[in-house]
């Protein structure tokens, strides 16, 4: 099975829809997590290398799971948040991992303390403008970010966020 798998990443690098419908079948024979770990990193590489941020954000979501379960919880939101850097105008996808991300920072101590430094990250990195208006994605994601700031205390923060998103909303700000 290994060879196969080895085989899919290869021939089928330029087929992504397919690969992604036929892996859990492909690794349902690996009982070890680990071991399904790595497969879903290759996997993932192999997304992000196909353009397909899609394809991408679905795996990675897959992957953070077992990574939890392992209690990874740190590289699981470590590795959200770089697939957020990665494709962060993606608005389908990424509500879904800020979702992932904030749901093990909830749960987790040791991956708590990761939050805020993830939203001070991703902001600067969203497009806040759609068009000629300002991003209702942008203005979202904006409003998370203060929620997370004053959960925390972090009330400065806080306010420098609601000055520029008053700016984003006033369409003050361009990108």
């Amino acid at each position: 099975m290994a060879r196969t798998l080895d085989n899919l990443f290869r021939t089928f690098a330029n087929y992504p829809d397919f690969t992604w419908k036929v892996f859990d079948d492909l690794i349902a024979y690996e009982k070890e997590l680990p071991a399904k770990t790595l497969l879903y990193e290759r996997l993932v590489v192999l997304y992000e290398s196909a353009g397909r941020p899609d394809l991408a954000c679905e795996a990675r979501l897959k992957l953070a799971e077992y990574q939890v379960e392992m209690g990874k919880t740190v590289d699981a939101v470590n590795g959200l948040a770089f697939t957020v850097r990665k494709f962060p105008d993606e608005g389908r996808y990424v509500p879904q991992l800020i979702d992932k991300i904030e749901l093990i920072c909830s749960s987790a101590p040791e991956a708590a303390q990761l939050i805020l430094p993830f939203y001070t990250s991703i902001l600067p990195l969203i497009p806040k403008t759609r068009g000629s208006r300002p991003s209702p994605f942008c203005i979202e994601m904006y409003e998370r970010a203060i929620a997370r700031f004053q959960e925390n205390g972090q009330l400065q923060g806080a306010q420098l966020l609601q000055g520029q998103l008053a700016a984003i909303r006033a369409g003050q700000v361009g990108r």
